[in-house]
């Protein structure tokens, strides 16, 4: 009787360790997962919306960016306007983004701003790529609070400061042809369930550095540990990049100012 028992004892055991053993792993999120959960976790497919800029002319004639502070009755007037165009920081930025949620199985839906209708958008999570001077729905919509992308009167980018802390200037603006500066910011949105994601940047080449410094393991765990979290994803910021360059292709990104909310 005591073999039998120690027989099955045995097999309990051994049945035991073989079943221990196809326990998968515990996976803990990435911060690239925790800093994107509210546009991966959605039940609706978050909205990215893209830069549209006006032109005015023909491909053959040759095409000229309408100003964004054109009045509407010249731009009215202009029989021949084309608004099918974005940047090409716009396109690596999509691509970039669909191979984020695309290793997460989530989806997300891609429109031109000037596509865009606030009822569709009020029920989405919303991503935001380019500058609001050519993003005409972020442009309609006073995003975000403590910095904003401003021209000049030579019509140069640079980001305003509005609420300067301690040891930040009022302005960030690019002193060379090689650097620039980009917004990054995950704010709440229309409805308070929901987030807005923004990614501007003077050019186009900044846009595309922005998304890939939020997709990045590094970049996504410094914004976490500065903006902070809660509930398994970042609290909302604001932050503004310094990006360096080398004949236009952005090379590397840093953190210069972040405010949480």
């Amino acid at each position: 009787m005591s073999a039998l028992v120690a027989i099955f004892l045995l097999t309990v055991g051994l049945l035991a360790g073989v079943l221990i053993g196809r326990r998968r792993p515990t996976i803990r999120p990435t911060a690239v997962d925790r800093l994107w959960k509210p546009f991966l976790k959605s039940a609706d497919p978050a909205l990215v919306i893209y830069s549209n800029p006006i032109f005015s002319g023909t491909p053959d004639e040759g095409l000229k960016l309408v100003q964004p502070d054109t009045p509407e009755s010249q731009v009215a007037a202009n029989r021949i306007l084309d608004e099918t165009y974005t940047g090409t920081g716009e396109v690596v930025a999509a691509r970039i983004l669909s191979q984020l949620f695309d290793r997460r199985g989530s989806d997300f839906v891609l429109k031109r701003s000037r596509l865009v209708t606030w009822d569709e958008a009020k029920l989405r999570n919303l991503i935001f790529m380019g500058a609001p001077s050519q993003n005409g729905a972020l442009h309609d919509l006073p995003a975000t609070a403590d910095f904003t992308i401003n021209l000049n009167a030579q019509h140069t980018g640079y980001i305003a400061n509005l609420h300067p802390r301690t040891g930040e200037p009022a302005a960030f603006i690019p002193s060379s042809a090689n650097e620039e500066f980009a917004l990054v910011a995950m704010i709440p949105g229309i409805d308070t369930s929901r987030r807005i994601a923004v990614f501007a940047g003077l050019t186009t080449n900044g846009t595309q550095s922005a998304v890939e410094y939020a997709a990045s393991p590094h970049g996504a765990a410094t914004l976490l540990e500065k903006a902070g979290e809660a509930d398994g994803s970042s609290k909302p910021f604001e932050a503004v990049l310094h990006i360096s360059l080398s004949r236009g292709v952005p090379l590397r990104a840093d953190l210069v100012a972040l405010h949480s909310h």
